[in-house]
């Protein structure tokens, strides 16, 4: 099971150029799901972990360090510029006492003088951001709270939780890489090289196909924690 953002899930590409998929083909004795979605973070991922894992199933986390500002609803993944249906939300999570606790927002409309005058706009961006404070100041530490549930909700299950780490700067990856060491969360580390070659990115900076087939073969040569 491959659980993530638009990076899992394969914006804008075909089927077959999704790494679910290619992992698929190389391993046909086995199913893979794929269960990626656009704009989600690591909290929103966790969410579909409970709702879908059940039994030892071996999960796959895609993990890029901006799921941190999701994770905590950060002002501009909140910003719609349409009121949203009834029942539709955003969900995001915050850390009270050491404890995750579930929030949901209906997003941060945006005012119609901000589409016409900046110093409107900026007074909303303000607002925003000062709203959001205390929340986006803990981003880190609720992000490694909610991959450590993660890990245990699918060892629990009798199943083995692997995270990806993609795209991140090298403090974050190095941050990051001894975090999950400290509490013996497997691992793939995808910072090589070609994470950076815009020849295996799309315009918008999404991986193409060819980037999830070099990803496939490092996920299978790369022993857990390496």
């Amino acid at each position: 099971m491959f659980f993530g953002d638009s990076f899992i899930q394969g914006y804008q590409l075909s089927d077959w150029e999704t790494l679910p998929w290619i992992v698929q083909k190389r391993h046909p004795k086995v199913q893979v799901s794929n269960f990626g979605s656009g704009d989600f973070g690591t909290y929103q991922s966790y969410l579909a972990i409970k709702k879908w894992v059940h039994g030892p199933v071996s999960v796959y986390h895609l993990f890029n360090s901006f799921h941190e500002g999701r994770n905590a609803a950060d002002p501009n993944w909140l910003r719609i510029n349409q009121k949203l249906p009834n029942g539709c939300f955003y969900p995001y999570a915050e850390l009270s006492a050491n404890e995750l606790r579930d929030r949901r927002s209906q997003g941060n409309l945006v005012w119609w003088l901000s589409h016409h005058l900046r110093t409107v706009a900026m007074v909303q961006d303000y607002r925003d951001i000062f709203e959001s404070l205390n929340r986006m100041r803990n981003k880190r530490q609720l992000t490694e709270a909610l991959l450590i549930k993660m890990n245990e909700t699918v060892r629990e299950q009798g199943g083995k939780f692997t995270v990806l780490l993609f795209d991140m700067s090298p403090d974050e990856r190095q941050d990051y890489r001894k975090f999950l060491e400290s509490r013996a969360i497997a691992f793939v580390d995808c910072g090589r090289p070609e994470l950076k070659d815009k020849k295996l990115r799309l315009p918008d900076g999404h991986p193409s196909g060819a980037l999830h087939e070099l990803v496939a073969q490092w996920d299978g040569a790369a022993s857990s924690g390496s």
